[in-house]
């Protein structure tokens, strides 16, 4: 008996016996983690027999399960499956018997709507088209000056695009401050990923390192950091700026990021 979910594969223990119209295959559950949930999704059972001494290997039958009615959450529940497809003929359809476990995996993150109002959660921080407002650890981030929403920042210039589905931003409020806006694009796993190493430094980091996390904005698909450089220059400028930085100096620099 083989069964086939969302490409996944499980074999059943090889059974030593005539070809019979019901088949039990209840020793040990098949038991299945498919991505989210599996409402909607088919599972693919079919039935292979062969004569001994080296016959070959014919198909029986197939059957189609559909797990909307499975529960999910690791009991374990009996499923009974009439066959249909190109067998030996027979007077009856042949019928499996087989116990079948399904436990979700969690996806890596979630995007939802409440109220019409987007929501996007990975590894413990939330965050609304109205501003980061759900952290791992202790709530941290300093917030927007007074005053100052997210809509009045403009933006001056593109300062890097060098990892696909991230652009960096040079920003300014109506009052002339100045601020970096990094934009993730979370519908990629590389930049979503990067996206929570980023707020797990920045909320990690000591205070007066330079760097303040202001707050994070969901706009459309992307999730939007705004971080205060207090006027400060980025790396990559000054190398433009200045010219490669010596040995020493650089190997600073390297210690600091890691």
């Amino acid at each position: 008996v083989s069964l086939a979910l969302d490409g996944l594969m499980s074999l059943s223990k090889l059974i030593r016996k005539s070809y019979e119209d019901r088949i039990h295959v209840t020793d040990d559950p098949f038991t299945f983690q498919p991505q989210g949930s599996p409402v909607g999704t088919l599972l693919m059972v079919k039935l292979l027999g062969s004569r001994p001494r080296g016959g070959e290997t014919q198909h029986l039958g197939t059957a189609l399960v559909d797990l909307s009615t499975i529960p999910v959450g690791g009991n374990t529940v009996k499923v009974v499956c009439k066959l249909s497809g190109d067998g030996p003929e027979r007077h009856t359809q042949p019928e499996v018997t087989l116990r079948l476990r399904i436990s979700a995996r969690r996806k890596s993150f979630t995007f939802s709507y409440l109220k019409a109002d987007p929501v996007f959660r990975k590894a413990g921080y939330e965050v609304t088209a109205e501003g980061l407002c759900g952290f791992p650890q202790p709530y941290k981030k300093a917030g927007l000056p007074d005053g100052v929403k997210f809509s009045a920042l403009v933006l001056s210039q593109m300062v890097s695009e060098d990892v696909i589905g991230l652009e960096i931003y040079k920003a300014f409020d109506p009052n002339g401050n100045q601020f970096t806006l990094q934009k993730y694009n979370i519908m990629d796993t590389a930049c979503r990923e990067l996206l929570v190493a980023e707020l797990d430094g920045l909320t990690d980091m000591d205070p007066g390192q330079g760097v303040v996390l202001c707050d994070a904005f969901l706009e459309n698909m992307r999730v939007c950091v705004v971080l205060d450089t207090e006027g400060g220059t980025m790396l990559r400028e000054a190398i433009v700026e200045r010219g490669p930085l010596p040995e020493m100096v650089t190997s600073i620099v390297l210690r600091q990021i890691l």
